[in-house]
């Protein structure tokens, strides 16, 4: 950054230059190091975190974008960075006509700072106001919208007026005594930056209101989350917040730092009685957790917690053995083990029953590990025999090896191309493995080669719906079928309520499942399933539909929207997980704007063009917003730039084809 110092010309030239804000830009927490900053209301020191971030164009107009003339009626550049101290904010403000006053008005220009963090489950916001005060006719304060009462305590404001009196520079420290909740949750901050312009004094409320993005200190839960003040992989407070949003009081059972996915870096793994939970930088990039909730809800079911590698990737599982509910009069013990897939979800992997008991009997089978595998054994009994051995089993789970059954002990390995453990070898019991030959006396070797084990899908689905707590009888919304992974065998794709799930016969071996959480709240809802080859790989992808209400602030007022998006999500490879975004439809009671979709697949593509307005026009249409990170935006039928787009695969991603 240059400072500026000659002339409203050479400040809008360097406000243009700086990367440019939209409606859903995040604000940058820089760490204050070594740099000199000292309030002054001159911001040349601040050269050391490069230029202004600028905040001057018409889709970060919030409040009034009629009475909005242009970046020389309002606009400004930015900064922030943090210390020990506080939090520190520089701005230079293109304002013709400033208005300020010794009573530091509502109505009067003035830049706000809003910020939000979670903090034991809940959300707490702030937002200050600075008001620029009139070199030597009264100062600039500091004062609490939301958050507090009054006068900052201990904040600082400084101006100084542009060379060409069409704005002014200003410089403000914020302490953390002031917002103590933001500095101990840094890692969950957001928010946003805005100045309200009031043009003339004495109006009854400002005519503008530009912002790095939406939200507010009453509306904390549109903020964008920020960027630079993140400190993953073990917030508190996401950890806090998921304890109190599942009534989680007991002490957790296992809390470790491993690398569960992502890069090297570790993810923190902790376990409560009945869940598990992993968060971290493989887990949404830091900014959310993922968790498993188990059947059993009492620490003495849990019997045992182990996280170490066992698929040979480098990567841990989480390997839990527990006590499951009493069948025909029996308890059972079973092994299961997780991983995180590369979406950052929980995935089951491996499920088997290793114990049993019954009154004073008991057996449970011996577990071992392979460098890219597991080995189960038949354990020694106590009390069992073959004759009161009980045969029930549940359907989708083997039942435990024992000295008695067809097998004495399995190996499973993984394979990464089909993402599941497959039964490798078996060793038999030798009652019934040994042969004699009648002729030479010899006994005959034992079958080489693994022990199929028979498909189960009414099972696997029985298992899904009682880890996901999806009530028994309860029918999928959607189903389609085809070919989705592994073999050419076609799978089921389902949908229940906001969960994906795939099932097959030759999928995991037909002994397990594949789900995936979409994006969706309480009232969204899935509108359209189809597989269709969208990336060219031979395997058909899940392609949704879905309508989600989305709120936001427009103009001031708080709006609900119904907005359409079309996902589609791959089940096998590489880049398993949401492949494809955008939005397609959008609409406010009878006014809309619906894409059409020209084509999904043909060619690795998908091709949207813009279709007609309902209701709304270039100049009445009520949003400027941006589309959210990994979405293609919705077309709009006024923009002649983006009447049909075409978004081709790449072999990794889909991009916007030329």
């Amino acid at each position: 950054m240059t400072y500026r110092t000659t002339s409203a010309s050479a400040l809008l030239v360097l406000l243009l230059a700086a990367p440019a804000a939209s409606a859903q830009s995040a604000v940058e927490v820089f760490e204050r190091g070594t740099a000199r900053l000292s309030l002054d209301g001159l911001i040349r020191e601040w050269s050391g975190f490069g230029q202004l971030r600028a905040v001057d164009d018409r889709a970060s107009v919030t409040v009034g974008a009629a009475a909005w003339r242009g970046s020389d009626d309002a606009s400004f550049g930015y900064a922030v960075a943090r210390d020990d101290e506080g939090l520190w904010i520089a701005a230079e403000v293109r304002d013709d006509a400033l208005v300020r006053s010794d009573t530091h008005a509502d109505t009067d220009d003035h830049l706000s700072v809003a910020l939000a963090v979670t903090s034991g489950g809940r959300t707490v916001a702030y937002e200050i106001d600075l008001y620029p005060g009139e070199p030597g006719a009264f100062p600039g304060a500091a004062r609490f919208r939301v958050g507090g009462r009054g006068v900052v305590v201990g904040a600082q404001v400084v101006e100084a007026p542009l060379p060409d009196r069409l704005g002014l520079t200003l410089e403000a420290r914020i302490p953390w005594s002031a917002i103590p909740e933001v500095r101990a949750h840094l890692d969950t901050l957001r928010a946003r930056i805005a100045w309200s312009d009031a043009d003339a004094p004495r109006r009854r409320a400002v005519e503008s209101v530009i912002a790095t993005g939406p939200g507010d200190g009453a509306h904390p839960d549109a903020l964008p989350l920020v960027l630079g003040a993140n400190a993953p992989p073990a917030p508190s407070a996401l950890l806090d917040q998921f304890r109190a949003e599942n009534a989680v009081t007991a002490p957790a059972r296992l809390d470790r730092s491993v690398d569960l996915a992502g890069d090297a870096r570790p993810e923190r793994v902790v376990v409560y009685p009945g869940f598990v939970v992993a968060l971290g930088p493989g887990v949404a990039q830091g900014t959310a957790y993922a968790f498993i909730r188990l059947p059993a809800r009492t620490s003495d079911d849990l019997l045992d917690v182990t996280v170490r590698d066992i698929t040979g990737d480098g990567k841990s599982e989480v390997l839990l053995r527990q006590r499951a509910g009493t069948v025909g009069g029996f308890s059972r013990e079973l092994l299961t083990v997780y991983r995180v897939d590369e979406g950052g979800n929980f995935q089951q992997v491996f499920v088997h029953e290793v114990g049993r008991a019954q009154g004073a009997n008991r057996l449970s089978d011996r577990v071992s590990y392979e460098p890219a595998g597991l080995r189960l054994e038949a354990g020694v009994p106590v009390g069992f025999t073959a004759a009161t051995w009980p045969a029930a089993t549940e359907a989708g789970v083997e039942a435990p090896l024992t000295p008695w059954s067809t097998d004495r002990a399995r190996v499973f390995t993984w394979s990464a191309a089909a993402h599941a453990f497959s039964l490798a070898r078996s060793e038999r019991n030798a009652p019934l493995a040994a042969a004699v030959n009648t002729t030479t006396g010899n006994i005959a070797s034992p079958p080489v080669g693994p022990t199929p084990l028979a498909a189960d899908l009414d099972g696997v689905l029985r298992i899904f719906r009682q880890r996901e707590s999806v009530p028994e009888g309860t029918a999928p919304t959607h189903r389609a079928t085809g070919d989705v992974g592994e073999d050419a065998t076609a799978e089921e794709v389902l949908i229940f309520g906001r969960t994906l799930v795939v099932v097959g016969p030759r999928f995991y071996g037909g002994r397990s499942y594949y789900s995936v959480a979409l994006p969706l709240a309480e009232g969204d809802a899935v509108i359209d399933l189809r597989l269709v080859d969208i990336t060219g790989d031979g395997k058909n992808e899940a392609v949704l539909r879905v309508r989600r209400n989305v709120g936001a602030q427009v103009q001031g007022a708080a709006v609900t929207s119904q907005r359409e998006m079309l996902l589609a999500y791959a089940v096998t490879g590489e880049r398993r997980g949401r492949v494809f975004a955008a939005e397609v439809a959008r609409r406010v009671g009878d006014c809309a704007v619906v894409n059409e979709l020209r084509s999904v697949g043909a060619g690795n593509a998908v091709t949207i063009r813009s279709g007609a307005a309902q209701g709304w026009s270039a100049t009445t249409y009520p949003f400027h917003d941006v589309a959210p990170q990994g979405y293609f935006p919705l077309l709009l039928p006024w923009d002649s730039a983006q009447q049909q787009v075409t978004y081709r695969w790449n072999g990794s991603v889909f991009e916007r084809a030329p």
